[in-house]
């Protein structure tokens, strides 16, 4: 019989990432994002979680305890809202809670 475990699942998007984009040439506009990735890869590894998709400009990783994941999303939050005020930007952070089925699909 397949288990069931609880996984924490944060996603953040880069709010108006299109309208950034439309106003910066394409390597500014993929620097953003890079630099957007380095910060939530960092608090993510920091944290134990392992990335399972890059949306383009989003990415969705999962961690195995909550905690690890609330550890993540404070630290990336922190980072996000530095960043903001700095350069003036809007990124936001999203979370999901789930379930997963361990039947190996």
């Amino acid at each position: 019989m397949a288990g069931i475990d609880n996984v924490v699942a944060p996603s953040t998007d880069l709010v108006g990432s299109i309208e950034f984009a439309a106003r910066l040439s394409p390597d500014p506009a993929d620097e953003l994002r890079q630099g957007h990735f380095s910060v939530l890869r960092r608090a993510m590894t920091a944290a134990g979680g392992s990335e399972v998709k890059s949306l383009g400009h989003a990415l969705i990783v999962v961690f195995p305890p909550a905690s690890a994941a609330l550890a993540c999303a404070v630290a990336t939050q922190q980072r996000i809202d530095k960043d903001n005020r700095t350069a003036g930007r809007d990124l936001g952070l999203g979370r999901t809670l789930g379930r997963r089925s361990n039947s190996g699909r």
